[in-house]
């Protein structure tokens, strides 16, 4: 009998050592995970720096060869300097040189090419609709869309129902955060209207040839779209957080 008790207790000391020893690889494996992501995030903030730097120092020296250009009282030479700057330097930073500009010279223009430089780099949202989509949502979206910092473009012609089930398609993956905001966007606005709106989140990043980098397009169909007749609240759906 007493070689039974010892038996069990060594048995349960056995699976007692065996699951600390499985909960210790677990938390070490997850403290190495957090540690690669925290060193991953940390060298992504040295690198984006280091390439801020890179192009302020490059904007320096641009603008320190061609200041005769820049501050020029001939409209078109100012006007050709704007272009080239526009072209050659990341948009926050051209932008944020034209405010500056504006600010310390007398010409007007360098506001105007900020304002084209925004226009130039707005994100595009292509809206492709089945025929049956409550057009009751559609107008309250388009009274809402036609204010936002998004360029949307309605097709003005139905798609054929085979071509989607209702989703938001993305051709690079730098647009990714973008597209989820435009799904975000419209499940909300279809909200409001008393209406679930479901959409999927689509890569297509094997397209990439034939767009560009900020155009998403949004594909609506009324096999996505349910009445709500409950609480307004039930309405959302919402992809996970990117």
């Amino acid at each position: 009998m007493k070689n039974k008790y010892i038996a069990a207790i060594t048995s349960v000391i056995a699976i007692t050592v065996t699951l600390f020893q499985v909960y210790i690889q677990n938390s070490n494996k997850n403290k190495e995970l957090a540690l690669a992501r925290i060193q991953s995030e940390a060298n992504y903030k040295l690198t984006k720096l280091h390439e801020d730097r890179t192009w302020k120092y490059k904007m320096t020296e641009f603008m320190a060869k061609y200041k005769d250009d820049i501050f020029s009282e001939d409209l078109e030479t100012r006007r050709n300097i704007q272009r080239i700057m526009m072209v050659s330097f990341p948009i926050d930073i051209a932008s944020k040189i034209f405010g500056d500009l504006a600010k310390v010279s007398n010409h007007s223009d360098w506001l105007s090419a900020k304002e084209i430089l925004k226009r130039i780099n707005q994100p595009t949202v292509y809206i492709q609709i089945v025929k049956g989509f409550p057009e009751k949502i559609l107008e309250p979206i388009a009274d809402t869309i036609a204010c936002g910092d998004i360029s949307y473009v309605t097709n003005d012609e139905y798609v054929d129902s085979s071509l989607t089930n209702g989703d938001v398609r993305y051709f690079f993956n730098e647009d990714k955060k973008l597209a989820q905001q435009v799904l975000n966007d419209f499940v909300s606005m279809a909200c409001g209207e008393g209406y679930k709106l479901k959409l999927k989140l689509l890569p297509l990043t094997k397209n990439k040839d034939r767009n560009i980098k900020g155009t998403i397009e949004i594909w609506l169909s009324p096999k996505s779209v349910h009445l709500v007749t409950n609480k307004k609240n039930e309405c959302y759906y919402k992809e996970p957080n990117i």
